[in-house]
């Protein structure tokens, strides 16, 4: 099994070096029949991108994305979708049995973690690690800045040109054009257009 996952991997890289998108041997990509990489993309030393093991599951990454070493993103059985001109710094975590979708020209600094499903908590006589898992949906919006080590939950839009502080966590709808911080994360000001 593992072997052929390998191989369509490295058919797969060939096929993107048309593209002129570089992917680092060191990454790890399966499921390529659910991924859609766009032209000048670079996938950084030990990455792992996984397209979906649901049929209408899907990762799409646009055009002149940049994804840093150690970064995970995968649309196991929801979709993924990256817009162009992202920027994605070392060890972000990307996934969730959810929805997720992000705009054009966004930054995501160190450790990002955005995660589009929870464990249902609600049933306490199941253990938390083989009970439901809740998808949800996570949208964020153009040129939007996530700063490091925060982390995005499930059922929350960002808009665009809004600014996530550093250790920040959201919880909620973050305006367009504004500046959250915190734990949760809360209105810090709006920001000029």
């Amino acid at each position: 099994m593992y072997f052929f996952e390998y191989a369509k991997s490295f058919l797969y890289r060939m096929l993107l070096k048309r593209k002129h998108t570089f992917i680092n041997p060191t990454a790890i990509i399966l499921n390529v029949k659910k991924i859609d990489i766009g032209s000048n993309v670079i996938v950084g030393r030990h990455a792992f991108i996984r397209g979906g093991q649901d049929p209408s599951s899907h990762l799409k990454i646009g055009d002149n994305v940049v994804i840093r070493m150690n970064t995970y993103l995968s649309s196991r059985h929801g979709d993924l979708s990256i817009g162009k001109n992202t920027y994605f710094a070392h060890s972000c975590w990307l996934g969730g049995q959810g929805t997720t979708t992000i705009g054009m020209n966004c930054l995501f600094g160190p450790n990002v973690v955005s995660i589009s499903s929870n464990h249902d908590y609600n049933n306490i006589s199941t253990p938390y690690h083989k009970g439901d898992e809740l998808p949800g949906v996570i949208t964020i919006g153009d040129n939007v800045w996530i700063g490091a080590n925060a982390v995005i939950l499930p059922n929350v839009k960002i808009g665009n040109g809004a600014v996530i502080g550093a250790g920040s966590v959201v919880t909620s709808d973050v305006p367009a054009r504004t500046l959250f911080v915190g734990n949760p994360a809360i209105f810090q000001k709006n920001l000029r257009s």
